[in-house]
């Protein structure tokens, strides 16, 4: 039973100093001086520390712990030389060699997480850009929109079925693609705005865009579709819509104006859109509307 109790006494003691001597190899000389002409510095300071805290141990064990415990530790009469201080050395080694080897393993599994988790947001990203492509809102709210003309009986759900594929055969056209021009982009608004006024039964606004090359201007792919989309779901009696661009080096920027009639329209959620967004253009933009008479106007930052 004392001679458990000894070694537990011995590792107690022992401990400060393991703990001392491995963050000093780890944590300091390891990082600061392992790289280029300092390696020379970290060598001298390896085996200097390797020096001291053999020493120190050696001290521990024969001038202390062979007085309390006589049994297990017995004292040699010249037991700090050469040869000792280099063979204790090597078991302190063997002990920062494991705390090495256990760190590595837990670098390489943060690394394998953060990896992981690398991989998932790319995939998000992926599945977002594939929905902001196939417009599953878009699809949900058209298919509502049809089952109610169905029920009133109307003529024109052909007509609406066949604007809807088209719109989705020009954003499946844009897979591959981060930008396009304006006049682009312009093609799928002017149908889907036909789309809307077939569903509603009136007539579809003319476009004005301002501040832009209709041949040359690029636009990041659906983002003025998705905008308008969205606000056309509660929108209605909508006379003109102005489209003012600027494209910065950085940030693209764009406000869309409805000019509405008295009545009929319920604005958009600006919470739901920004959250529509989110999905196909993540923490990349900033919303913001403004109400004046009879104009709304929807205003969005994109970061490129």
């Amino acid at each position: 039973m004392e001679v458990y109790f000894a070694w537990f006494v011995y590792y107690i003691i022992t401990l400060p100093l393991f703990i001392a001597h491995t963050y000093l190899i780890v944590y300091w000389i390891g990082q600061e001086y392992t790289k280029g002409l300092k390696i020379g510095l970290f060598i001298m300071l390896f085996i200097v520390f390797l020096y001291c805290f053999s020493v120190l141990e050696l001290l521990i064990s024969h001038e202390f712990l062979s007085k309390w415990f006589p049994v297990v530790f017995e004292t040699a009469r010249q037991y700090m030389t050469l040869g000792n201080i280099i063979i204790n050395g090597i078991g302190n080694l063997y002990i920062i060699l494991v705390f090495i080897a256990v760190k590595m393993i837990r670098r390489w599994y943060l690394s394998s997480e953060e990896k992981k988790n690398l991989n998932q947001r790319l995939l998000e990203v992926k599945v977002a850009e594939e929905n902001s492509k196939i417009q599953p809102g878009l699809l949900m709210y058209t298919a509502k929109r049809m089952e109610e003309m169905a029920i009133k009986g109307s003529d024109d759900i052909s007509s609406a079925i066949a604007t809807l594929s088209e719109i989705l055969n020009g954003a499946m056209l844009t897979k591959d693609k981060s930008m396009h021009r304006i006049d682009e982009e312009l093609k799928l608004l002017k149908k889907l705005l036909k789309l809307h006024a077939i569903m509603n039964e009136s007539e579809a606004p003319q476009i004005h865009v301002n501040g832009a090359d209709l041949d040359n201007s690029m636009v990041p792919v659906l983002v003025i579709f998705s905008m308008m989309e969205v606000s056309l779901r509660t929108l209605r009696k909508i006379k003109r819509i102005f489209i003012d661009l600027t494209s910065p080096v950085s940030t693209f920027k764009v406000n869309i104006t409805w000019e509405l009639e008295e009545e009929g329209s319920v604005l958009p959620d600006l919470l739901f859109l920004h959250e529509h967004m989110n999905q196909f253009f993540p923490d990349r933009f900033i919303l913001f509307e403004q109400i004046q008479n009879q104009q709304y106007t929807l205003g969005m930052e994109e970061s490129l």
